[in-house]
């Protein structure tokens, strides 16, 4: 029987094994009522405490008999005396059953006898004698016969990639095809062998995978680095009264951790934090409630803001938590003395956890208040806030408001306008739009547009970050996460480097001289500088990570899918992107829509005209959201006072629109409403430019 770990153990004595959470063991029998005796994964014998370890859920014979041949192996070299050997050995064997014969492929083509590596170490394998009168290429008589090749072999020549080079496990499974493919060229003969193998990467089977993943290297080191923050997050006594100095060692364990959640397979990541109900995430959550640390605390969040990138479940688990509550405090009450690297990490996790939350906890949704986002209003521009006058001076709790404001410096000098920005955004996305409001009996002034009036100074330079948003078609928010972006451009320097020397083998003209052929084309591929992947966007983040989307976001990563799925509290009809919701909030009211200024407004114009000229409604309905927006310009602002900026120009694209026949699929409610407000829109603008 396989069993699994709950919690770490340290052995008492000899005999007993030391573990980790999740270490999985093979059960050979039970020693007494409160010990097991049991095998670890590399053959170790031992005995663990039966109330710290549980019956695996996933009994795979094929582990079971891989884990009971380990533990023969380890017994047959063991020197010492081992009580009931036989006995063990016995129960093992049975255990230890051949797999089925459907795991492994087994082919009839002939074989090249491949010498094992170390065997060719320290000598030529072809004499120097024959290589002088022969070319390069080795010729090996072959011999008949099947060759079994098991069905993990690929995933496993992918993990040795990975150990091997430290590099992203998505490299490793792209380098790894990449030479199968110069085999299959190179090497013919071969082919049968790469197809199987690419065949077997390709279609591995989930038993197969999870298999895989318990065996590869990145799930051990899971399990010793999260085993180590377990007894860090537990040892109350060390951490209360600090015995002996640990954040040296913490702060390995957690560079560790970092450099694993940013580079292993992210299907074996979920499939672990799943496996383990999340625990370890759970650990993370307490152990950074409890530490005081700055840069404990910052790698502790950039392990979790990594953990929360992999899918829905573990950013559940994270916004049902206390750290929500945790950032918005130290958000509220960060000074420019703080570490802007944690400031910036804190507010891009608490960006991504509300970006990707179907919907927020009430309690934490009512933190989103005005004064929580005047106070990230810091972040982008000025503020002003009343003067606070000491009554005396030895207590400065004993204080007095005046009502005269004082203006403050915006925080870091702007280093994080453009992350507050995108922050602001993802807070105004769950609330329900001011043009949807009306119809739902909403409240119609929201939260960031109360913030907003109270900050003249600030909104304007959020409003320009907005438009300039707007302008690019950008949605920041969906960009927003903590996945290790990957490096292309040494893929497709790999590939070139492949084309180019492909067939372009060096041969042999005398003992001592090359016939070396033209190698230009080579060169070429070696001519710019191989940019590394940004991993300081993860690690080192001072802000840059959100500035960068607002220069080339294309850069960064693939354009995301655009959000299809609103959050539970706005209307059907809010549009799916969080800068048009924005601006429909801002436009919905006089007040409001008097924060933007002429030329800001007339930038907003120029963008429809354009939407409406190259977007059609058979393509996406994103282009009905365009004239709801013109529509609450007209109404709600001095435009068509100003002169109808691109009148002429709007009435075309209008009319275009009204012409078209609705698609089959066409969303019946926002297309009906968009139209309808095109048409309204339509009437105004002609009626304004006759007059003009």
């Amino acid at each position: 029987m396989l069993m699994r770990a709950i919690y770490p153990y340290e052995p008492p004595f000899k005999g007993c094994l030391k573990f980790f959470p999740n270490e999985q063991f093979l059960k050979i029998r039970e020693e007494n009522e409160f010990w097991f005796l049991v095998s670890t994964s590399d053959g170790t014998l031992g005995c663990v405490p039966y109330n710290y370890v549980q019956e695996d859920e996933d009994q795979n014979e094929q582990t079971t008999a891989s884990l009971a041949k380990r533990a023969l192996t380890s017994i047959d070299r063991c020197s010492a005396q081992v009580a009931n050997k036989d006995e063990i050995s016995k129960v093992l064997r049975r255990l230890a059953k051949e797999p089925d014969e459907n795991n492994h492929t087994v082919l009839s083509q002939p074989v090249s006898p491949v010498p094992h590596p170390k065997t060719l170490i320290g000598r030529n394998p072809i004499p120097k004698t024959e290589a002088s009168n022969q070319p390069s290429k080795n010729i090996v008589n072959p011999s008949s016969g099947k060759i079994i090749i098991p069905g993990g072999l690929s995933l496993r020549l992918v993990n040795a990639l990975r150990l091997g080079t430290n590099s992203t496990y998505s490299e490793c499974h792209s380098t790894f095809r990449i030479l199968l493919d110069i085999l299959e060229s190179e090497v013919p003969d071969l082919r049968p062998y790469t197809s199987v193998l690419q065949t077997l990467l390709a279609n591995s089977t989930a038993e197969e995978c999870h298999l895989g993943y318990t065996l590869s290297p990145d799930w051990h080191s899971l399990n010793f680095c999260l085993g180590k923050l377990l007894k860090f997050q537990q040892d109350d006594q060390e951490r209360n009264w600090s015995l002996h100095d640990e954040q040296t060692e913490l702060e390995q364990v957690l560079v560790a951790l970092t450099n694993v959640l940013m580079k292993a397979d992210r299907e074996l990541l979920r499939y672990y934090f799943k496996f383990s109900n999340y625990r370890p995430l759970q650990s993370m959550l307490q152990l950074y409630q409890s530490e005081s640390r700055a840069s404990i605390r910052r790698k502790l969040l950039l392990c979790i803001g990594l953990v929360c990138s992999l899918d829905v479940a573990c950013l559940r688990v994270v916004l049902a938590s206390v750290l929500p509550h945790e950032l918005i405090r130290e958000l509220t009450t960060v000074a420019n003395d703080a570490d802007v690297r944690h400031t910036a990490t804190g507010m891009r996790l608490l960006t991504l956890l509300f970006a990707q939350a179907k919907e927020l906890p009430v309690d934490v949704k009512e933190k989103l208040n005005v004064d929580f986002l005047a106070k990230i209003l810091r972040f982008v521009g000025s503020i002003e806030e009343p003067q606070v006058t000491p009554l005396i001076d030895l207590d400065p709790f004993d204080a007095s408001v005046s009502t005269e404001m004082v203006a403050q410096e915006k925080l870091f000098n702007g280093r994080l306008a453009h992350a507050a920005t995108v922050l602001l955004l993802a807070c105004n996305w769950h609330f329900c739009s001011t043009a949807a409001a009306r119809m739902n009996q909403c409240p119609t002034r929201l939260p960031l547009l109360a913030a907003l009036m109270t900050q003249p100074s600030a909104s304007k330079c959020f409003l320009e970050l907005v438009i300039q948003a707007f302008n690019r078609d950008l949605d920041p928010i969906v960009y927003v996460d903590f996945k290790y972006p990957v490096n292309e451009s040494r893929i497709n320097r790999l590939i070139r480097w492949v084309e180019a020397v492909s067939g372009k083998s060096s041969t042999h003209t005398n003992q001592d001289e090359f016939d070396i052929r033209d190698n230009s084309s080579i060169a070429k591929v070696f001519e710019g500088i191989d940019e590394e992947s940004g991993m300081s966007l993860i690690s080192d983040d001072d802000g840059q990570y959100a500035r960068l989307l607002w220069i080339d976001s294309l850069n960064i990563r693939e354009r995301p899918v655009t959000l299809t799925t609103l959050p539970a509290s706005v209307s059907a009809i809010t549009p799916c992107h969080s800068v048009v919701k924005m601006l429909l909030d801002l436009f919905g009211s006089v007040e409001t829509a008097g924060l933007v200024y002429g030329g800001d407004q007339d930038v907003v114009v120029d963008v429809i005209t354009r939407q409406l000229c190259n977007l059609s409604l058979k393509d996406s309905q994103r282009i009905l959201d365009y004239p709801v927006l013109l529509s609450l310009i007209i109404a709600n602002s001095d435009y068509v006072a100003r002169g109808a900026h691109r009148g002429r120009e709007l009435i075309d694209g209008l009319s275009a629109l009204l012409a078209t026949d609705l698609p089959d699929k066409a969303n019946t409610a926002c297309c009906t409403r968009g139209l309808e407000l095109a048409r309204i829109s339509l009437q105004l603008l002609k009626s304004a430019i006759q007059k003009g």
